[in-house]
């Protein structure tokens, strides 16, 4: 897995988001020195310099206090990610107090953020926060008009919002489908349409987290197809990707709900079987062995037989998820000298087991 993780992909994912959003500050504040030096809004460079260092003070107090832990965790993740969202919202409605001459402009750069969250938060939560930022845009013009004597015209400023609203909402649509069509192309397998290889390793990293907090049993399965290589030779190329679209059917009918499956490369998978030891994985891949052993597959009018060895590890047992992946791919190789067709299981003891616990 290359020391590939969740948390450094949860990790990269926070500094992408603090960067982007810095980003989008400092362009909202340049438009607003640029108005300013253009005298086309009443308010002098000071606001904006202030405001821009209450954005400074407020991402560097999120650095400190989200990015310090040692471990950064999804539930972490999740309050940086709406802390974010609250100070953009808060920030937008003081720089919209202040451009009360130039306030559509606020709206056009509020699609920025808009079309971020499309792109990487879900659509109904993307939807809320534009709604937000009309109810905002209407609110502080409000205040402003009845308070500093800002122009206001409500029908007019209406209008602008519901256009906002509606042009976000149709890009949305369109954001959001493009980029869910772009992640399920980069993480399943074109073939098989199992998860691939970089997908499974953030599962397993993630289970291997939930392991060690909440000490339950996962087990890791490394699966090979039999003699792979002579059905392709015997029955050629198209013969073999129908006969991993078979497997992975088969695999995908014979797990529970629960559990995963990925195409790990080349004839192999690899299974995460949540909350159960190896010795109930073992009974579950034996099911499915049998089962696919017995059924063979008809590929233009001739049997196919099809066979796999596994190799199954406890994820409790190591000290990485790696390292359960390694036992697992020994136990593979090993069930592959025994003579192939047959699952190999862990001999090491549950270290979940209550007596283990308590000592």
């Amino acid at each position: 897995m290359q020391g590939y993780s969740a948390l450094d992909k949860i990790k990269k994912l926070t500094m992408r988001n603090l960067f982007y959003s810095l980003a989008a500050y400092h362009i909202a504040i340049s438009i607003s020195m640029g108005c300013v030096y253009l005298d086309i809004i009443d308010y002098s460079y000071s606001p904006f310099l202030y405001l821009l260092l209450l954005i400074y003070v407020t991402c560097s107090m999120f650095t400190y206090v989200y990015l310090k832990p040692a471990k950064l965790t999804l539930p972490h993740a999740q309050k940086i990610f709406i802390f974010q969202v609250v100070n953009w919202l808060l920030i937008f409605a003081i720089w919209s107090f202040f451009m009360a001459d130039m306030r559509v402009v606020t709206l056009i750069c509020s699609m920025m953020v808009l079309t971020f969250l499309f792109s990487y938060a879900s659509f109904n939560f993307s939807l809320v926060i534009n709604a937000c930022v009309v109810i905002i845009y209407l609110v502080v013009g409000y205040v402003g008009a009845e308070y500093s004597n800002h122009a206001w015209h409500f029908y007019t400023e209406l209008i602008h919002s519901m256009a906002l609203f509606f042009s976000a909402f149709f890009m949305g649509i369109m954001v959001h489908r493009r980029t869910v069509l772009l992640k399920r192309q980069a993480h399943y397998d074109y073939l098989t349409r199992l998860l691939n290889r970089r997908a499974m390793t953030v599962q397993v990293d993630r289970e291997f987290q939930r392991c060690e907090r909440l000490l339950i049993n996962t087990s890791i399965a490394m699966i090979d197809l039999d003699n792979f290589k002579m059905i392709n030779d015997k029955y050629g190329h198209s013969c073999g990707d129908a006969v991993l679209k078979h497997v992975a059917a088969h695999f995908q009918e014979s797990l529970r709900g629960t559990d995963l499956i990925a195409r790990w490369g080349g004839e192999e998978f690899l299974a995460l079987l949540v909350g159960i030891s190896p010795d109930h994985a073992k009974t579950v891949l034996d099911r499915a062995l049998s089962s696919l052993a017995d059924k063979p597959m008809i590929f233009e009018g001739k049997e196919v037989h099809i066979s796999f060895s596994a190799g199954i590890s406890s994820l409790n047992n190591h000290s990485s998820a790696e390292l359960a992946i390694q036992e697992a791919d020994t136990l593979l190789y090993s069930a592959k000298d025994q003579g192939k067709q047959c699952v190999r299981c862990t001999q090491k003891p549950n270290m979940n087991h209550p007596l283990f616990i308590a000592t």
